[in-house]
This record gives structure tokens, C-alpha cells and sequence, in this order.
């Protein structure tokens, strides 16, 4: 008795329609500007960028946005492989650590 593998008939069909369409960000947000409507982080950076508001206040703004605008950075450094490096830079990566 055959296990797993390709079965004709199997699976979606192709072409398939989702039952319920998602909608991607993208175009939700073409959606929300075509409707005149402010996405929340288009206000957060427009209020940033106003400089009648504190510094204090802006700061908090930036720090709400941040994550919506920016990559978080990897707390893994990335370095080279050992095959990779010469004999210096292998002597320098022994006295980092």
C-alpha cells in the first residue's frame, strides 16, 4: 500500500478562489487613502514631524512608531566563518572574546 507521494486529484484545484478574499496591508491602505481617511502611522509621523508639540511628547511618538517603520536589528553579530578569515582576523576575534 503506497504512502504519500502524488495522488491525481489531490489537493486544491488551481485557480482556486479563497472562500473568504483576504485583503493584503497594501491594499487596505490604497483603500483607506482613496477614501480620504489618515493611516495611524501616517498620523503618528505626521504629529512627529509638527514641531509646535514637546520634544518629550515627540519622543514618545518616535518610540511608538519605531517598530511600524524601522527593522528590528539582530542581536546576533554576524561574522565571518572561521575557513573564511585570515590568520589576523582570527587573532582578533580570540581577543574580542
Amino acid at each position: 500500500m503506497p504512502r504519500g507521494g502524488h495522488r491525481p486529484g489531490a489537493g486544491r484545484p488551481k485557480r482556486a478562489q479563497d472562500k473568504h478574499p483576504r485583503m493584503r496591508m497594501r491594499d487596505l491602505a490604497a483603500q483607506v487613502r482613496a477614501a480620504a481617511q489618515e493611516m495611524p502611522i501616517d498620523r503618528l509621523i505626521r504629529r512627529l514631524n509638527d514641531a509646535s508639540l514637546s520634544e518629550e511628547y515627540r519622543d514618545k511618538l518616535a518610540a511608538i512608531a519605531a517598530p511600524y517603520t524601522a527593522p528590528r536589528l539582530s542581536s546576533v553579530a554576524i561574522t565571518k566563518r572561521p575557513a573564511e578569515m585570515s590568520d589576523e582576523e582570527k587573532r582578533n576575534e580570540r581577543r574580542a572574546v
